[in-house]
């Protein structure tokens, strides 16, 4: 790996389970396979900024009726959230 760490240390160091980073490089594999596997397919990770966010951010956790579960930020937006609402409503 480039970082220079093993895929169960970058997963740490990331947050994410080490089972779930090895199932997306599976995954990644699969769907780049060619339909005959004549030449090998070269994968990389690519980090994707946060923005600044927090990976412990607060969230509201909302179980509506059905048991679908919506989180959202402290912050969000009231607008969206309604839409949304109606629309699992409408399910």
């Amino acid at each position: 790996m480039a970082s220079g760490l093993s895929a169960r240390e970058f997963a740490a160091h990331i947050g994410v389970n080490a089972n779930t980073l090895a199932n997306w490089r599976w995954k990644l594999r699969e769907s780049a396979a060619p339909e005959t596997a004549s030449a090998p397919t070269t994968m990389a990770f690519v980090e994707v900024p946060r923005g600044g966010v927090s990976t412990r951010e607060e969230r509201i956790e909302l179980v509506v009726a059905r048991g679908q579960v919506v989180r959202v930020p402290v912050d969000f937006d009231e607008g969206v959230l309604v839409r949304l609402l109606d629309v699992l409503e409408r399910r």
